[in-house]
């Protein structure tokens, strides 16, 4: 009976606990062979979405995006490279406005579960496209985009960014101008390597200045 009470008055799970328990060991079972080439040689897609996923939730944290948005914008980045998930290879605007497909893979990354209504459907779909260049192309090119999801959206392409093989000052450049739209002010980032798991951040300081 005391154990049953302890874990009845344990605090729920965090989004951090969750992603390290539930949904990182399916990235790696999912994608742990799945080798890349070009600019991402030698990182498996495994690594990549979580050497991504591990970014946007330290980002996102530090930039106090709020909780449920945060898990959105992990779900998001779970499933970004939309293309690579699919056998047709089709390219990641069809995929995300493919509303069964896009459902499919966010259950496949064990994150549908944050994903409950139309507008979050819709949200994850404008992360995914504007991370891969698609800019404003849902037919409201004209109007004004919310600031808050230029925020999320650079977030979103600087994780996509800080594993590309380029030189490490042209890629910290690249980065360093995502997260200031990320941030709204210039910022300045570190990383310390403590392990050589090229999908795992071991530490990762950002200083905003």
């Amino acid at each position: 009976m005391s154990n049953q009470r302890r874990l009845l008055n344990r605090p729920p799970k965090t989004l951090e606990e969750r992603y390290f328990s539930e949904i990182r060991p399916q990235l790696y079972e999912r994608h742990a062979r799945h080798y890349q080439y070009g600019v991402r040689k030698g990182i498996t897609l495994a690594e990549h979405l979580d050497s991504a996923c591990q970014f946007i939730l330290t980002v996102s944290r530090i930039a106090g995006v709020p909780e449920d948005k945060r898990s959105l914008l992990l779900a998001a980045t779970a499933v970004h490279d939309l293309n690579k998930l699919d056998s047709q290879q089709r390219n990641v605007k069809t995929l995300a406005r493919n509303r069964e497909f896009l459902r499919e893979q966010l259950e496949a990354a064990c994150v549908l579960s944050f994903v409950i209504s139309d507008d979050d459907f819709e949200l994850v779909r404008r992360l995914i496209e504007r991370h891969s260049g698609h800019h404003r192309t849902d037919g409201a090119l004209f109007l004004p985009e919310d600031p808050v999801v230029d925020r999320w959206a650079a977030m979103l392409t600087a994780a996509d960014l800080f594993d590309l093989g380029i030189p490490e000052q042209e890629r910290l450049r690249k980065v360093q101008t995502e997260l200031a739209v990320a941030f709204n002010r210039p910022s300045h980032l570190f990383r310390v390597r403590v392990s050589e798991d090229r999908g795992y951040i071991t530490a990762l300081l950002l200083r905003a200045c």
